[in-house]
C-alpha cells in the first residue's frame, strides 16, 4: 500500500514554517522600539552604525568599538585621504583589539603592516595621516540622541524554505522507496514520519540561517 501523502498536509507545513518565520520578523521589530543603553554596550567592537548626535544630528558612519555606563568609544572612517589599508587595520583593530584604542589613549603605541598608532595619531610609513582625535571619539552617553545598527539574527525566510524543500526531496524520495510497502495497521504512524523530513529541513534552516536586520538600538528618551 502507498503511503498516503496529503500535498495539501505539506502545503499546510509550509506555510506555517514561513509564517513562524514572518512573525519572528514582526516580534523582532516590535523589539527595536524599545531600547536602553546596555543594548549599546553589548553590541560586537567593529560594528557599523548609523550615529545621532547633539551636536551632529544628521545621520552619520562609524565602527563601533566600546561602551561603558558613562559613554561610548567609536571610529569615525569617513575621512577623506584615508587609505584603503589603513582603514581595514583600524577596523580590525577595533573588531578584535578594541582595548588598544583606551591603551592608546593612555600613551601606548602599536605598529602594524607599517601602520603606527599612538597618542598623537596615524602613521603610514612613518608620515603623520591623523591626529587622534580626528579618527577616533569618545562621546558622552547624554550628547548621543541614537544608534541605528545592521544586526544577524536568526530566522531566515530564505533558508527556512531552502530546508522545507531539502525536505519534501527526501520525503519525495520515501514516497516512491515505499510505494510497494504494505504498512498494514501502521499506516498512520508511517504517514505522519514521511512528512518529518520538510518538518525538520525547515526548523534547522530556521534556526541555522542569519539574516541582517536594521535595528534600533538605542534612543534617547
Amino acid at each position: 500500500m502507498k503511503p498516503r501523502v496529503s500535498p495539501a498536509a505539506v502545503l499546510a507545513l509550509i506555510v506555517s514554517l514561513v509564517a513562524s518565520a514572518t512573525q519572528a520578523s514582526a516580534q523582532g521589530a516590535g523589539e527595536q522600539a524599545s531600547s536602553d543603553w546596555s543594548r549599546v554596550k553589548a553590541l560586537r567592537p567593529g560594528t557599523v552604525m548609523d550615529v545621532y548626535t547633539r551636536a551632529a544630528p544628521d545621520r552619520q558612519a562609524r565602527w563601533f568599538v566600546h561602551a561603558d555606563d558613562t559613554g561610548v568609544m567609536w571610529l569615525d572612517l569617513t575621512i577623506q585621504g584615508l587609505s584603503l589599508d589603513a582603514r581595514r587595520t583600524l577596523i580590525d583593530i577595533a573588531a578584535n583589539h578594541p582595548d588598544y584604542y583606551s591603551r592608546i589613549q593612555a600613551g601606548e603605541r602599536f605598529t602594524t603592516n607599517d601602520i603606527r598608532l599612538g597618542r598623537d595619531g596615524l602613521e603610514v610609513h612613518g608620515a603623520p595621516v591623523l591626529g587622534l582625535s580626528q579618527f577616533l571619539e569618545v562621546v558622552t552617553k547624554e550628547e548621543v540622541t541614537g544608534i541605528r545598527a545592521k544586526l544577524r539574527v536568526r530566522g531566515s525566510v530564505g533558508a527556512t524554505l531552502a530546508g522545507v524543500g531539502a525536505g519534501i526531496g527526501v520525503t519525495v524520495l520515501l514516497y516512491f522507496l515505499l510505494a510497494d510497502h504494505k504498512c498494514g495497521n501502521s499506516c498512520g504512524v508511517e504517514q505522519l514520519a514521511i512528512l518529518a523530513p520538510p518538518a525538520a529541513g525547515g526548523v534547522l534552516g530556521y534556526f541555522t540561517g542569519r539574516r541582517s536586520v536594521d535595528t534600533l538600538i538605542y534612543q534617547a528618551q
